[in-house]
């Protein structure tokens, strides 16, 4: 076995971290990237979503229709 270091990239997901300000954070911009580029969605634009942080979605919000 061999230390490499920190890592920086785990299956595709960025690690960043700054222990002087204590973040460890995640990204998958790459992935979403390629994605795009893929998809020929480069020029798409993005939009919020509407739904709030520690919702919680029900059974009663499902469609009760197949269609």
């Amino acid at each position: 076995m061999k230390d490499f270091g920190d890592a920086s990239f785990v299956l595709g997901i960025e690690i960043l971290c700054d222990r002087s300000c204590g973040v460890l954070a995640l990204s998958q911009k790459n992935n979403v990237e390629k994605f795009m580029n893929k998809f020929n969605m480069k020029l798409c634009n993005p939009c919020d979503a509407h739904i709030q942080k520690g919702e919680r979605l029900s059974n009663a919000q499902c469609p009760q229709k197949d269609k």
